[in-house]
């Protein structure tokens, strides 16, 4: 089997050191490149590129699969034939992305246009959704809703928690720690993306708070760099910046477990490695959803500034007990390798089955028979939890249907559902746990909502009249730059302007 891997050859390469860590071998790219390479060779021959700036030619002309990540696929295809192909995403759908980093910057005024551009990416990268087979994706039921609400289906999309290339600590290491309380803010980029306007904001209105904090890593540019200096002149010696750190360093380790948790109030991400990283080290996460880690034992930052919600959260950190504050370490690094250590299982197990059924969702065992009293609805699938089994350190359930209008049964992940409770899904099958577009505040289970494109004309008679124009534009204007500019907007016409649903219950 011929197998095309397309990621960073900035992060990782299979014929060098990077892979033994050095350099960046520890980054979280790295650390998901090097485990698909690793994990794709069992399969046959692996040819590996660089996805970022893709090559102008490959070794063959013909490959059996394809894996790569947002921006490889679409200039991969012209290059060689592949009889199938998965997106590795590690970020969100590129239209929601780029509208959360727009909204919020109109809303706040917290960096120049430019900065918000070099913060969001090309909808060119829409044709690499368009052209793959099933989405491989880091990341949180947030990161899975973008894929959803732009038109992608649930038996479309494998979800995994990844984790740290970092040795995690044992609980038994923990200490009581003292106060003031040590907050770590650690990313590879201080910018609007990672949150930093959210956190100098907390962090200024709290200055007098018993905190210490430290940040790991360096600016994105120079209006970050002044709003980075203007923070450490208002905190004083509140704030120690530690700059760039090696993250397969031992130092790197060492300072990650001189904090007592790790704050990061992201916009934006798929799944983030710096805070897998600290919760590996038992660092208490203060996270918003959108980090894409399903922990925050304290309660969920929100993406916002100026937010009642963020400070009281803050204040419960700080306030905690040398006791309450050792209970939580020792249940961050729980849930750490319950739900993140190991992944490499869950991802070989999806290798093998699209790899050899085309499908990453399993079949149940033969002879599986419904074990419920509940009387079948036509068109839906029952979840059957009375009939569990450990797998992938997750309670699985069976799935299946009532009719032959979704032909295939499928496996499907569950964390919080009680025992014996059932729940009637959309009419399309769910591979993903029944809460994953639950509501967030009531245990996820109240609603599932399975989003369907309805592609119809847009209502505003304007954007009607205006498609053409920009079309004709994309075409005829002079400047190659601003050609590509009215092709994307035009494009924005030919997505899906409206949703419908299917809502459950249940039973």
């Amino acid at each position: 089997m011929n197998i095309l891997l397309a990621y960073s050859t900035k992060h990782f390469v299979p014929s060098s050191n990077q892979r033994v860590g050095t350099g960046m071998s520890a980054s979280s790219a790295a650390t998901l490149a090097r485990t698909l390479y690793d994990t794709l060779t069992q399969y046959g021959q692996v040819d590996y590129v660089d996805g970022i700036k893709p090559p102008r030619q490959l070794p063959r002309k013909h490959y059996d699969l394809l894996v790569g990540i947002q921006g490889s696929i679409t200039p991969l295809h012209r290059l060689a034939a592949f009889d199938k192909t998965i997106l590795f995403a590690v970020n969100m759908h590129p239209i929601e992305r780029n509208r959360i980093l727009h909204d919020f910057n109109v809303e706040y005024s917290v960096c120049p246009a430019k900065h918000v551009a070099r913060n969001t990416v090309h909808l060119e990268q829409l044709d690499d959704i368009r052209l793959a087979d099933s989405i491989f994706l880091v990341g949180n039921a947030t990161v899975a809703r973008s894929f959803l609400k732009h038109g992608k289906s649930l038996e479309q999309i494998r979800r995994f928690n990844y984790a740290s290339a970092l040795p995690a600590r044992a609980p038994g290491e923990l200490t009581h720690s003292s106060h003031p309380r040590r907050i770590l803010y650690v990313s590879t980029e201080m910018c609007l993306r990672k949150g930093f306007d959210i956190l100098a904001e907390l962090l200024r209105e709290n200055k007098d708070s018993a905190i210490q904090v430290g940040i790991i890593g360096g600016a994105g540019d120079k209006t970050y760099r002044a709003r980075l200096e203007e923070l450490r002149r208002i905190m004083g010696e509140k704030l120690t910046v530690h700059g760039w750190v090696d993250s397969s360093s031992d130092a790197y380790l060492q300072l990650l477990r001189s904090y007592d948790a790790v704050i990061f109030p992201s916009l934006e991400e798929g799944q983030a490695g710096s805070v897998l990283d600290a919760m590996s080290q038992g660092l208490v996460p203060l996270i918003t959803r959108e980090t894409g880690i399903d922990y925050s034992p304290l309660g969920f930052l929100q993406p916002a500034m100026n937010c009642k919600n963020n400070h009281e959260l803050l204040h419960r950190l700080i306030n905690l007990s040398s006791d309450a504050l050792l209970r939580l370490q020792q249940q961050t690094l729980q849930y750490y390798q319950a739900q993140h250590a190991g992944w490499e299982t869950p991802l070989r197990h999806a290798f093998d089955l699209f790899i050899t059924s085309g499908n990453p969702w399993p079949l149940p065992p033969e002879n599986y028979t419904l074990n419920t009293t509940a009387s079948p609805i036509p068109g839906n699938i029952i979840y059957d939890l009375t009939d569990q089994a450990e797998l992938n350190n997750n309670i699985s359930c069976v799935a299946t249907t009532c009719t032959a209008d979704v032909p295939r049964i499928r496996w499907s992940y569950v964390n919080e559902l009680p025992e014996g409770a059932l729940v009637l899904s959309g009419i399309r099958a769910t591979p993903e746990p029944p809460f994953l577009l639950g509501e967030e505040d009531n245990g996820g289970i109240d609603t599932l909502s399975h989003p369907i494109p309805q592609y119809r004309p847009h209502p505003n008679f304007l954007h009607r009249l205006l498609a053409p124009l920009l079309l004709a534009l994309s075409i005829l204007h002079p400047s190659k730059s601003q050609r590509k500019i009215f092709y994307n907007k035009w494009r924005l016409f030919k997505l899906p302007t409206s949703y419908s649903a299917h809502i459950s219950t249940p039973v």
